[in-house]
């Protein structure tokens, strides 16, 4: 892992021109998970960063708002929110830099394994889009565990043919700053004189400081030089990170080659399928009423609180479904109508729909109860049948 990246990158993007000053080559800046707790202040310091001249918001919700709150600071760079994963593409396009904060953060009682299932699938997917869409672009992986996500990424990119070891990095500031502040504390001294650098990884005994061993130029990483002389407390603690680094990395590798399907890897690379009304309707709703004025959950105040805009939900802002995919660092589950492609569905479809029966109406005629064309259980279960034959060939289930 790389020390100090996030001011590395500054450096770089300054040697490469970088500026949103008048004459200047414009570059573009993305951010992966711009609404979390991290991507959000980040996104405020890459506004405010005169390097910057555009600056892309991406998040599976929320991020109209966090774009919208982030564009009125008064510096020169341009800001663009994007959600969800039809917009992956349009953000990511052309970007120069792209950070990744994306995921959970490992939360109270949450293993390091539990924190790898939820985080590796969403790290996998995201790299799988940067491969695509902006090949030649730094990548900072902030996403937890970083130990095991950079080799993830590198898998990733391997793959695609596009990896290029100079040009990802795993951001360990965090290590630094601490370490150049405890120093400064325990010798009373100005920690702006103090630089105290790290490498290792990102995680326990895989944290070790030493004297910095790396420069940055404008192809990312010029020149990697030898340790030099260490102490013996640095030579035994190197010694002591190598087994557990090298298992974090095996893992991420490991995990770059599973097949979607492996029991363990369930919370990051599973697809869920949601039947149901308007409890679980996530927005088939408008596809089959968006010309019907009448129809409240197609204006607002539906919507308002989270999304800033009707979506088909029957709420203000999200439904327990939304909440659950939250919860589990899971994308937002898509309308079965809003998509196409097998891709559309990597994570599953939503097949609900605002005001569905569980009984179709020939239940209902077949008794003598008069009854109009309705949306119903059966229709939905059609669409999963569709989607089967979309996503896999019919002699395979």
């Amino acid at each position: 892992m790389r020390p100090s990246v996030m001011r590395s990158a500054a450096q770089l993007l300054r040697r490469r021109n970088y500026s949103s000053a008048s004459g200047q080559q414009a570059r573009k800046v993305a951010i992966l998970g711009a609404a979390g707790g991290i991507g959000q202040p980040l996104s405020l310091l890459m506004k405010l960063n005169p390097l910057v001249s555009s600056l892309s918001l991406y998040d599976i919700a929320a991020t109209p708002g966090v774009a919208a709150d982030v564009s009125h600071i008064n510096s020169p760079a341009l800001v663009k929110g994007f959600m969800a994963d039809d917009q992956l593409a349009e953000a990511l396009d052309g970007a120069d830099l792209v950070i990744i904060p994306a995921g959970v953060p490992r939360k109270p009682g949450m293993t390091r394994d539990d924190l790898f299932n939820i985080n590796a699938g969403i790290v996998k997917n995201l790299c799988t889009a940067i491969a695509k869409y902006c090949p030649n672009a730094l990548v900072n992986m902030i996403s937890n565990p970083v130990n095991s996500t950079v080799p993830i990424a590198a898998e990733v990119f391997k793959k695609a043919g596009t990896y290029d070891e100079k040009r990802l990095f795993g951001v360990t500031t965090l290590d630094v700053v601490r370490a150049r502040t405890f120093y400064a504390g325990k010798a009373n001294v100005d920690v702006n004189t103090v630089d105290v650098p790290v490498v290792g990884g990102h995680a326990g005994i895989t944290i070790l400081p030493l004297f910095s061993q790396v420069r940055l130029g404008k192809n990312g990483v010029e020149e990697v030089l030898g340790l030099g002389q260490l102490t013996q407390f640095e030579k035994d603690g190197l010694e002591a990170l190598k087994g557990e680094l090298k298992s974090s990395i095996e893992k991420g590798v490991a995990f770059s080659h599973c097949s979607t399907d492996a029991p363990d890897m369930r919370f990051s690379s599973c697809q869920y399928d949601i039947f149901g009304d308007s409890l679980a309707d996530t927005g088939n709703f408008p596809f089959l009423y968006g010309n019907d004025s009448r129809e409240p959950a197609l204006r607002t105040p539906y919507g308002e609180t989270f999304f800033r805009r009707a979506t088909g939900r029957f709420s203000d802002g999200r439904l327990i479904v939304d909440f659950i995919a939250d919860t589990m660092g899971l994308p937002f589950v898509r309308p079965y109508l809003s998509g196409r492609t097998a891709e559309d569905f990597a994570s599953g479809a939503n097949f609900a729909v605002g005001g569905a029966m569980a009984l179709g109406p020939d239940f209902f005629r077949g008794r003598g109860v008069p009854m109009g064309d309705r949306m119903h259980l059966g229709v939905e279960m059609k669409w999963f049948h569709d989607l089967l034959d979309l996503l896999c060939p019919a002699d395979r289930y």
